[in-house]
């Protein structure tokens, strides 16, 4: 089995339009829901606020490519990030499921960090090993 590696950049909060930010930094999120909607693959629920998900994969294995390709992904519209980010609750979601028995290793720069502090940006690393 391999490895699966990706980032999620979600921005949410109850007064977030995510169509509005949709038209406002021009970028298709790979989901967004409104409070309300049904969500859910396995267990449906009803989303308890507005989001707007952007995915990042990568076939690489490396954390930093996947914080790479988000930003050459943003570029140009980092400010309108910055500040919705920082109106609303903004995340980097990672999710790491590592079948094998040794884990991947992963490092976030200080340059990075500096970036995701600006935008309002909190990091959430989830680690999984199912085999």
């Amino acid at each position: 089995m391999k490895d699966l590696l990706y980032m999620e950049y979600v921005i949410f909060g109850n007064n977030f339009d995510p169509d509005e930010f949709t038209a406002l930094v021009n970028i298709m999120p790979t989901e967004s829901i409104r409070k309300g909607d049904i969500v859910g693959k396995k267990i449906k629920r009803v989303a308890e606020t507005n989001s707007w998900t952007l995915r990042i994969d990568t076939d690489v294995g490396n954390v930093k490519e996947l914080f790479d390709n988000f930003f050459l992904k943003i570029k140009g519209k980092e400010e309108m990030f910055q500040k919705y980010g920082n109106e609303h609750e903004a995340a980097i979601n990672v999710v790491i499921d590592f079948p094998k028995a040794i884990g991947p290793a992963f490092n976030i720069s200080n340059k990075m960090l500096k970036e995701f502090s600006k935008m309002g940006i909190s990091i959430d690393i989830d680690l999984y090993s199912i085999k």
